[in-house]
């Protein structure tokens, strides 16, 4: 909420143009809605007059993090618990494709965002995006955004001169070889071409506007996405994300962690393994105890599922010894994984972790 108010529609009005301008694109009675990017990576969505808001001219300003919220804060914070993240983490590295879903303003993009931290800093990434919202520390990033044309619409290409889509930052992201691909919103015809790429060994990750795994699921298969069941199997993770009224306040939530397991024989129906479950009676999160995810990896790398445990549970360990530690934020997190893939033992020494004590934890006596 703001104190400042404008009286005059035609003061409001060039604001909103002058706003608008400064973010390189243009509003006016031809175009009364539009969507920008501010220089400080914030985003606006203002209309102009009274041409499709009746009460006059309005804008909305989300503003942009330069500091992300780091995967220490989201757990500090309960929307999600230091177990979820290193099932997360190692799903991650060793590669999988994930889709974090929810309603508007559940934090889907500041998830997304805590998660594509546990990238090996050495890997290729791409992300795209129609307002700049991913934001990662890798060098090895194409932060890829697309452009609005101008004139009329092509009749054959549907599209103005000048215009880049997502659709065709995908096609162009493709040809630059990453090894990961991050839409930042899936909703739309370059779907298919994220799930095939996805089927064919690149590693995607995306947001995308659903309030449970079978609606997204439904959604994929429904116009004007259209994906085939069968390609819907290439996703491997669907994470629930909520904004909850809980005990009195507003708070984000993970309530599931869901695998795609694959397709029921006798129905087709796709099958899901609720791996993790918000509990709400006392803010925990239940793990089933079973991971299918896990098991593929362990058969594509020749990992044990007890290596790969072992390794979630070192991760597990790293995130709470952080708390303790106070490494919270964006770029201490980030250098505490970076130095996990790049000097593992001296890590483990700077949070007085010992091998042991994983083991220990594995295995009671």
């Amino acid at each position: 909420m703001t104190n400042i108010k404008y009286t005059d529609d035609d003061e409001l009005n060039r604001y909103v143009k002058s706003i608008i301008q400064d973010s390189g694109k243009h509003i006016s009675i031809s175009i009364p809605i539009i969507d920008a990017t501010l220089r400080d990576g914030s985003r606006i969505q203002a209309s102009f007059g009274k041409y499709i808001t009746n009460n006059g001219p309005a804008f909305t300003i989300r503003k942009f993090r330069a500091n992300p919220l780091s995967p220490i804060s989201l757990v500090m914070t309960k929307a999600l618990s230091a177990k979820v993240f290193s099932y997360l983490w190692v799903l991650t590295e060793y590669g999988s494709n994930m889709m974090v879903a929810g309603g508007t303003g559940s934090g889907k993009t500041t998830l997304l965002n805590a998660i594509l931290l546990f990238i090996p800093p050495q890997m290729k990434v791409v992300s795209i995006e129609d307002t700049r919202e991913i934001n990662i520390p890798h060098e090895n990033w194409i932060a890829g955004v697309t452009r609005p044309g101008f004139g009329e619409l092509d009749r054959d290409t549907g599209k103005r001169a000048g215009e880049i889509d997502m659709f065709d930052l995908l096609a162009a992201s493709l040809r630059q070889r990453p090894n990961y691909i991050v839409i930042g919103e899936v909703r739309g015809k370059e779907a298919f071409t994220v799930f095939q790429a996805m089927s064919a060994g690149r590693y995607g990750f995306g947001t995308f506007h659903a309030e449970d795994p079978k609606t997204l699921i439904y959604r994929l298969e429904s116009e004007p996405i259209n994906i085939p069941r069968t390609l819907i199997t290439a996703l491997d993770v669907v994470i629930m994300q909520s904004l909850l009224n809980y005990n009195g306040k507003i708070v984000r939530r993970v309530t599931s962690v869901s695998e795609i397991t694959g397709l029921d024989p006798s129905s087709g129906d796709i099958v899901l393994n609720n791996i993790f479950k918000w509990n709400s009676q006392n803010d925990t999160f239940q793990y089933s105890g079973f991971s299918y995810v896990m098991n593929r990896i362990a058969e594509r790398t020749g990992k044990s599922e007890t290596e790969l445990e072992k390794e979630a549970k070192i991760r597990e360990v790293i995130i709470n010894r952080m708390i303790q530690k106070k490494y919270i934020t964006y770029r201490d997190v980030n250098r505490m994984i970076n130095k996990f893939y790049k000097d593992r033992p001296n890590l483990l020494k700077e949070l007085n972790i010992e091998e042991d004590e994983v083991e220990n934890e594995l295995n009671p006596l």
